[in-house]
């Protein structure tokens, strides 16, 4: 595939720019103002996908002259010798497709996969035979509950979720809660479906087992150095309190 590139690189490295660079430049190399419609970006998260129209117009409000403050002198330089045009050029062609671009801002077509996925199942929705208002729902608390009962189902035969769910168990056993942990396990597999669980878990990604369980452990410690230290200052408290014969209203007054 010759027009296939791919950029890999970690979070926060400058991968935004250099797709909204790819894209400008597809857009602007071309003399129609509107071949913007004909190029689609696809993100993960509505988000990443307002984040990549945003930084698109305003960059272009910077080359058309309408912006100090979105105008990146050394882009400007780096896309008029890529495209073989002068900076002139560059901003007569960007104001036409800004011009284009505003005007029909519907037909910019960068969304999540799920958005797109839905826009081309309504374009052939009689040929799938589905209704032309149908609605697409995900009840992710359902998925979450039906993953959650299949991991339990391997509580006993996969070893290390037999580790982890029996760690669960202690866990709670020692702060005298219930040792059911199916209920627990619902509510953080929600927590992970979220845009800051989903950052979490690729975190997690290159922590082995074993560095997991020394964390869990870490903590479990740091917890009851902290409830021995508050144990210790509450025990300060009632002595002073008592050494300067305070009435016991002092104690809950803030």
């Amino acid at each position: 595939m010759k027009n296939l590139i791919i950029y890999r690189s970690s979070a926060g490295s400058g991968k935004t720019y250099a797709l909204v660079k790819e894209y400008l430049t597809m857009v602007l190399k071309s003399d129609n103002p509107s071949k913007y419609r004909q190029i689609l970006a696809i993100t993960f998260t509505n988000k990443a996908a307002a984040e990549l129209k945003e930084r698109i117009v305003n960059q272009l409000m910077g080359f058309a002259g309408l912006s100090k403050e979105y105008r990146d002198e050394e882009l400007v330089k780096s896309l008029s010798v890529e495209i073989g045009i002068t900076e002139e050029e560059l901003q007569e062609k960007s104001s036409a497709a800004l011009h284009h671009m505003l005007y029909n801002y519907g037909d910019l077509s960068i969304s999540t996969i799920d958005k797109f996925v839905v826009k081309i199942l309504r374009y052939f929705h009689r040929e799938l035979d589905l209704s032309d208002d149908f609605s697409v729902e995900l009840n992710v608390k359902n998925f979450v509950a039906i993953a959650v009962e299949r991991m339990m189902m391997d509580i006993g035969l996969d070893p290390v979720v037999t580790k982890m769910a029996l760690s669960f168990a202690r866990q709670k056993s020692d702060g005298e809660k219930s040792w059911r942990i199916e209920g627990d396990i619902n509510k953080i597999a929600l927590l992970m479906m979220t845009e800051e669980g989903q950052k979490a878990l690729k975190k997690l990604e290159s922590v082995e087992e074993k560095g997991i369980f020394d964390y869990q452990k870490n903590v479990q410690n740091r917890i009851k150095e902290l409830d021995l230290e508050i144990t210790a200052l509450g025990k300060k408290t009632v002595v002073v309190h008592d050494s300067y014969h305070l009435p016991e209203k002092v104690m809950y007054s803030n």
